[in-house]
């Protein structure tokens, strides 16, 4: 089973296969802080939520390209999930999926 996590900019979602995201928390930014603040912590605090929540399948955290770091990514694998993060196509994201064997 897959349960999806979505963490938004100021708010994070769970799920479930046959059932629709339902908000679990939400978080404000102080100030002009920009989208990526403490997408680290949001995130492990998402798969935590989930867990505590019952979810015991694969868990998958989606975002777009404001919480695209190595912090966001490396905190969702560490907290035991998967991650989806979509990206402009700009010539350096094209070269690495180039690089991508047929059979991979």
């Amino acid at each position: 089973m897959t349960y999806r996590i979505t963490p938004l900019p100021a708010a994070r979602a769970g799920g479930a296969p046959l059932a629709a995201p339902v908000i679990a928390a939400t978080r404000l930014r102080g100030g002009n802080a920009g989208s990526s603040r403490g997408a680290a912590s949001f995130a492990t605090e998402a798969v935590s939520t989930a867990r505590g929540a019952g979810c015991s399948g694969t868990l998958v955290a989606r975002t777009d390209s404001a919480f695209y770091s190595a912090a966001f990514t490396g905190a969702v694998r560490r907290a035991g999930a998967f991650f989806s993060v979509t990206v402009p196509m700009d010539p350096k994201v094209k070269a690495a999926i180039a690089q991508i064997g047929e059979g991979a």
